[in-house]
């Protein structure tokens, strides 16, 4: 009876320690993750192209006389997400025929051909292109013109819709005191506006939204905070 208890505790403890089977070896080592693996951005951080990159293009390169729906200079024209999308890769920055134009060293072959690009907008562009490149619509539902200053609302606004054209063009919008002034002593309210009688901005252009116009307005009854 000790002979078949003390056997079966044997046979027990074995079984209780039993190595798991090892792996096989010469397992592949996987892949690192690529560094422009898509991500899924925070909502609040999503560029979006209807209210973002659509207009940055508009001001820079479609309109006449270059990549607008008419002219299409050297044939391409940048009028709708899926002809940008066509010349930029998603997640690669540095590549696509859009980037590497913008980002092009010679001002003879560098784009647009009014001059280069803001940091910001490139970085826009970047950020963009990093998220995927996505056809990402916003509409706000909500316009805050409680405070509007130049630096936190007017500028975004003029670097998006205005520049492509007035960083080099009359009237010059590339700081807070020529955007100042331009207001002051012309009709950029009335131009924004589409309104009759005056060149209308941006230039071949639908009108900014509402909202845009009305953060002017109010940055004027504000007094032009900085």
């Amino acid at each position: 009876m000790k002979y078949t208890t003390l056997l079966i505790a044997t046979v027990a403890l074995i079984t209780a320690c039993k190595h798991e089977p090892e792996l096989p070896k010469n397992i592949p080592t996987p892949a690192p993750t690529p560094i422009d693996t898509p991500a899924n951005p925070p909502v609040n951080d999503s560029v979006c192209f209807n209210t973002e990159i659509q207009p940055l293009f508009n001001s820079s390169c479609a309109y006449a006389g270059c990549h607008d729906a008419v002219t299409q200079a050297d044939g391409y024209q940048f009028t709708s997400y899926t002809n940008i999308r066509n010349q930029v890769v998603p997640f690669q920055v540095n590549s696509g025929k859009v980037m590497r134009a913008i980002k092009e060293t010679d001002p003879d072959k560098r784009m647009p051909p009014g001059g280069p690009l803001s940091q910001n907008q490139i970085a826009l562009l970047e950020k963009w292109i990093n998220q995927g490149a996505l056809n990402r619509n916003c509409n706000p539902n909500t316009c805050d013109t409680q405070t509007v200053t130049y630096a936190v609302q007017i500028a975004s606004i003029v670097q998006t819709n205005c520049l492509g054209c007035h960083a080099s063009q009359p009237p010059l919008l590339n700081n807070y005191t020529q955007v100042k002034q331009a207001v002051q002593s012309g009709n950029l309210i009335a131009s924004i506006k589409h309104q009759a009688g005056v060149s209308a901005m941006p230039k071949n252009q639908v009108a900014l939204s509402f909202c845009k116009i009305r953060t002017f307005e109010k940055w004027v009854e504000q007094n032009y905070l900085p």
